[in-house]
C-alpha cells in the first residue's frame, strides 16, 4: 500500500508544480530577458586628403630676351625640368647687327643648369652656371669673330597659373673674344657681367 502511495505522489507532483506556477502572483514571474545590446555603428570613412604628385606642373619653359631684340638678335631659351628642383636649359640665338658702315651676322648657342634651392621649377630661387658661344661674321668686310662666356649666377623664376613665365639671372662671367681678318687678328679676356631677363610661357 505504501508503495502505491509513493508512486501516486510521483505522478501527481508535476501537475502540482504546474498548478503552482500558474497560480503564482505576477511579481513572482521570471525576469524578462534583457534587451539585446545595440549593434555597434560602423565608423564612417573619412575623406582622404588629395596628394599632389611631386612631378605635377609645367615641365618646359620657353622664354625670349627682349633686350636682345634691340640689336636686333633673337635669343631663345628652352628649359626642361629634369626633377622638381633641377632644370637644364638650351640657348639659341641669331640675327644681324647693322651699323652705319658695318653689317654682321650673329649666331649664338649656349647651355645652363639651374638648381632651385628655394621653391621649385614653377616658382623659386635658383643657382646655376651658364656657357655661351657667339660667332660673328662681317657681311661687307673680311672680319670674323668668336666669343666664349662662362659664369655662375643666382636667379629666380615665376610661372603664373596660366603659364606666363618671368625669369632672370645675374652673376660674374669670364669672357674671351677673338677677331681675325686676312691681315690681322686679336684676342681679349675679361671678367664681365652675366645678366638675363626673359619672358615667355611654360607648359
Amino acid at each position: 500500500m505504501k508503495a502505491k502511495l509513493t508512486f501516486a505522489s510521483l505522478l501527481l507532483w508535476p501537475s502540482f508544480a504546474v498548478a503552482q506556477t500558474a497560480d503564482a502572483p505576477p511579481g513572482d514571474t521570471p525576469a524578462a530577458a534583457a534587451p539585446m545590446a545595440a549593434m555597434p555603428v560602423a565608423p564612417q570613412p573619412q575623406p582622404q586628403p588629395t596628394i599632389v604628385p611631386s612631378d605635377a606642373g609645367p615641365r618646359v619653359s620657353l622664354t625670349i630676351s627682349p633686350a636682345h631684340l634691340s640689336l636686333p638678335v633673337v635669343e631663345l631659351t628652352g628649359e626642361y625640368r629634369v626633377i622638381p628642383k633641377l632644370g637644364i636649359a638650351l640657348v639659341l640665338g641669331g640675327g644681324k647687327i647693322t651699323d652705319n658702315v658695318l653689317s654682321a651676322t650673329v649666331a649664338e648657342v649656349g647651355a645652363s643648369a639651374r638648381y632651385y634651392v628655394l621653391g621649385s621649377f614653377r616658382t623659386g630661387l635658383q643657382i646655376g652656371g651658364e656657357v655661351d658661344y657667339v660667332h660673328v661674321s662681317g657681311d661687307n668686310i673680311d672680319v670674323k669673330g668668336a666669343g666664349l662666356a662662362m659664369g655662375a649666377f643666382v636667379g629666380g623664376k615665376w610661372i603664373s597659373s596660366f603659364g606666363l613665365t618671368l625669369e632672370g639671372q645675374i652673376g660674374p662671367q669670364l669672357q674671351t673674344a677673338s677677331a681675325s681678318s686676312s691681315s690681322s687678328s686679336s684676342s681679349e679676356s675679361k671678367v664681365g657681367l652675366l645678366l638675363n631677363l626673359n619672358i615667355g610661357y611654360s607648359f
